[in-house]
């Protein structure tokens, strides 16, 4: 009788994505450009950079700019607290040749490789709590995968059901002109050019204004009317014909 095999989780974590250069890459355009901090179409975060100093530098010059300080070489220098960090971007600074006009493409590409780099590690969660056997286990890996790449589904997300909003009650319409302009909202009167919709507008705008009552046989509110004319004069609204 031969012995059950022993399933052992697949090490997936061997060969991770990892591209040193391009975080270089980004970090010398930061260096160079500051100001690509607020351009909202660069998009990345520190813990895309996977090799640490290269982590701990891209933090240092986030934290100024957000303090308020310009994250010159100097400055973030001043702010690493290791020795070996400082040593390490000097030797950066001496070989920096990025342009900051390719700081999007170094972003996007720097993304690219944390999401694959994320992906294996989740997958080794997933294997390890399967080969644990432990269903509360696989339950809190996959829980806390969901809640990263469905932000939305967390405990704040409030689900609705249909037929319960259809159960219930219905507010009725408060109507500014019965049954054709509600009260609250916007609405539009439309037909072809010289068919009198201005006159109509500016007509139940005079209604509304002087006490409401009737308006062409339907019920009208009173209240403060405004009037915005962009097309004719004040002079030329109020010499209509109504």
């Amino acid at each position: 009788m031969t012995a059950p095999a022993i399933r052992r989780p697949v090490e997936v974590l061997r060969d991770l994505p990892i591209d040193t250069e391009n975080e270089k890459n980004l970090i010398w355009c930061l260096l160079r450009k500051p100001d690509l901090l607020r351009d909202d179409s660069l998009s990345f975060s520190v813990e895309d950079f996977h090799f640490p100093p290269h982590q701990r530098i891209a933090r240092v010059i986030v934290d100024l700019d957000r303090d308020g300080i310009l994250p010159d070489p100097g400055m973030v220098r001043n702010r690493l607290e290791d020795p070996s960090d400082r040593a390490y971007l000097d030797a950066l600074l001496d070989d920096m040749w990025a342009s900051p006009s390719n700081a999007r493409f170094y972003a996007e590409k720097l993304r690219e490789v944390a999401a694959k780099r994320q992906a294996l590690f989740d997958a080794d969660k997933l294997q390890k709590a399967a080969f644990s056997g432990v269903p509360d286990d696989i339950a809190r890996v996959r829980e806390k995968i969901g809640k990263r790449e469905y932000p939305e589904r967390t405990e704040k997300t409030v689900w609705a059901d249909a037929f319960d909003i259809c159960q219930q009650p219905v507010t009725p319409v408060e109507w500014l002109v019965d049954r054709i302009f509600p009260r609250s909202g916007a609405g539009t009167v439309d037909g072809p050019p010289e068919s009198g919709k201005s006159s109509l507008v500016v007509n139940m705008a005079a209604t509304i204004a002087n006490g409401g009552g009737c308006w062409f046989g339907q019920d009208c509110l009173s209240g403060p009317v405004v009037v915005l004319g962009g097309e004719k004069s004040s002079h030329a609204v109020w010499r209509r014909d109504f």
